[in-house]
């Protein structure tokens, strides 16, 4: 798809298309042992794996979001890895006019609507808008075009006091930067670069967290 920020490119507008659905469930290979079994312990058989409603699948549903809001898209019903009221927010504060949700619904129970419509009462209040669609696209308006991008230069950093070895950064996360220790807190080299990815899925509140390198 073109940059829209390019500002030899022209959106084309089509008038029979009014909504684009952003439902997904992406197939890839699974966690490998070296043997060629896969790593996922209740699963075998088969070269790929779905990670539908996964960590994974939420920003590739917001990338596509922002790119067809910028297209100028006039409805976009985004799906893909929703788990709460704070990822609904931030779908519509990218130009979503929908968010399905369908995953957690199954998963938690129809209860699970009522909690998170309670929770975007709430957001809703801190934030001080009035509903959900004074937010629709409020991440591309306030965006600076115009500023140079700059990037502080940060780095995991794993509190011992904190962790109770779990294993899911060094198993999950998938980083060349992690090093496990048998029974022990696990080691993060300097060459860490801060994706923020094993802060985000450490199950255990500030046990790794973003330092300035």
């Amino acid at each position: 798809m073109p940059d829209p920020h390019d500002r030899a490119w022209k959106p084309i507008r089509v008038g029979a298309i009014d909504t684009v659905f952003l439902l997904d469930s992406i197939r890839v290979p699974p966690p490998l042992a070296v043997d060629g079994a896969p790593l996922i312990d209740a699963w075998n058989g088969g070269l790929e794996c779905s990670l539908f409603g996964g960590d994974w699948q939420k920003p590739i549903a917001f990338q596509y979001a922002r790119v067809l809001a910028d297209a100028g898209m006039p409805d976009l019903c985004v799906g893909g890895g929703m788990r709460g009221a704070a990822d609904i927010i931030e779908a519509i504060m990218l130009g979503a006019t929908t968010v399905q949700v369908a995953t957690q619904i199954v998963i938690q129970g129809y209860d699970w609507i009522a909690r998170t419509n309670d929770k975007l009462e709430q957001l809703l209040e801190q934030s001080g808008a009035a509903d959900l669609s004074t937010l629709r696209g409020h991440a591309l308006r306030v965006r600076n075009h115009d500023a140079p991008e700059t990037v502080r230069p940060v780095r995991a950093v794993v509190d011992p006091a904190k962790c109770d070895p779990c294993g899911v950064c060094t198993k999950l996360v998938f980083c060349a930067f992690i090093k496990s220790q048998a029974s022990r807190v696990p080691v993060i080299s300097d060459a860490c670069y801060g994706c923020g990815l094993c802060a985000e899925l450490c199950p255990q509140p500030g046990a790794i967290r973003m330092e300035a390198a």
